[in-house]
C-alpha cells in the first residue's frame, strides 16, 4: 500500500498538481489526493503546500522527489526498454545541452544513421541539465564539465576556444588586428555570464593566473543576452568561438599570447550507460570527437 501512496506523491510532485497527476494514472482526482494523504498521516508529515487548486512541495516533499524520481524513474525506463527491445531502430531519446553547438552536430549525424528514432533536445543551464540526468527526464546530456561524481559517465567531445567579443566602436576592437593580449583587458569592464557559467572560470582563471584584474560591470544569465548587450556597445565579454556568428556590431578577438578554451562532455547515468539508444549515442558522438576522452 505505501508504495502505492508514494507513487501517487510522485506522479503529483512531477506533474505539478493532483489533477494532471489523475490523468497520469488512469484514475479519479479524488483516489489521488486520498492516497497522498494516507501517506501523509501515516508518516505525520506535510507533503504539499496546498494553496487553492496549486500545490507547491515542502521541504520534506522536495526532498523525498528525489528519492521517488530514481525509484519510479527506474520502472520508466524498464518499460522504455522492452518497448524498444523489438525494434532498436525506434523509439526515444530525450537529450539535455548546455549549449545547441555540439549537441546539434551529434543529432545531425544520428538522425542520419536513425532516422526512425525521435529526438528531445533541451537546452538550460548545467545545474538543470544535470538534475534532468538524475529525474530520468533526460537520457544523454552535453555538458562543458566532466562530473567527478561516481554516479555519472562522461566522454569527452571537443574542446572550444575562448574569444572576446566587442562592438566595432570599442577601443580595443578598433587598434587589433583581429588579436589581442590578455593583459590588454586589465581594467576593463567586462559584461559576464552567472557565476556557474564554465566559460566564466575558464576565464577568470586565466586572469588570476596571469595577474589581470577585470571589472565586472555587468552579469546576465544567458550566451544570448551576452552577445546582445555587446552587440549595443554596453561593454565586451568573452564567449566559446562556436556561440559567435558574425554580426555588423559585433568583433571577435582571438587571444594572441594565450589560449583559454572549455571542453563538452557526453554524460550520462552510469548506471544506463549501456541502455541500447544511449549507447548507440555515445557511438555516433565518438566518431564526431576532435578530443581524447579521459
Amino acid at each position: 500500500m505505501q508504495l502505492t501512496w508514494l507513487k501517487a506523491f510522485h506522479l503529483v510532485a512531477s506533474h505539478g498538481g493532483f489533477t494532471a497527476a489523475s490523468n497520469a494514472m488512469n484514475v479519479s482526482q479524488p483516489t489521488v489526493s486520498s492516497q497522498v494523504k494516507s501517506l501523509e498521516q501515516y508518516y505525520g508529515v506535510e507533503l504539499f503546500f496546498r494553496r487553492g487548486h496549486k500545490v507547491e512541495l515542502s521541504p520534506l516533499g522536495r526532498s523525498l522527489s528525489l528519492v521517488t524520481s530514481s525509484l519510479f524513474g527506474h520502472e520508466e525506463e524498464a518499460c522504455s526498454l522492452l518497448r524498444s527491445a523489438k525494434k532498436l531502430g525506434h523509439g526515444e531519446l530525450r537529450l539535455a545541452a548546455v549549449g545547441p553547438h555540439d549537441v546539434m552536430k551529434i543529432v545531425a549525424a544520428f538522425k542520419k544513421k536513425n532516422p526512425a528514432i525521435t529526438l528531445s533536445v533541451a537546452l538550460d543551464h548545467a545545474p538543470e541539465v544535470t538534475r534532468q540526468l538524475t529525474d530520468f527526464k533526460a537520457d544523454v546530456a552535453v555538458l562543458a564539465q566532466q562530473s567527478q561524481d561516481a554516479a555519472f559517465y562522461s566522454e569527452a567531445f571537443s574542446r572550444h576556444r575562448i574569444i572576446v567579443i566587442a562592438h566595432p566602436t570599442h577601443p580595443l576592437a578598433a587598434r587589433s588586428n583581429g588579436t589581442i593580449e590578455l593583459q590588454a583587458l586589465a581594467g576593463e569592464s567586462m559584461i559576464v555570464r552567472e557565476s556557474g557559467s564554465t566559460t566564466r572560470q575558464s576565464f577568470e582563471r586565466a586572469c588570476q593566473k596571469n595577474g589581470v584584474e577585470v571589472v565586472t560591470s555587468m552579469e546576465l544569465n544567458s550566451r544570448e543576452a551576452i552577445i546582445e548587450a555587446v552587440s549595443l556597445g554596453l561593454g565586451i565579454s568573452v564567449v566559446a568561438e562556436p556561440e559567435f556568428q558574425p554580426h555588423p556590431n559585433l568583433v571577435a578577438l582571438n587571444f594572441s599570447n594565450i589560449e583559454i578554451s572549455i571542453g563538452s562532455f557526453i554524460t550520462c547515468l552510469a548506471e544506463r550507460r549501456n541502455r541500447p539508444h544511449i549507447k548507440l549515442f555515445f557511438d555516433v558522438a565518438s566518431t564526431l570527437r576532435t578530443t581524447k576522452s579521459d
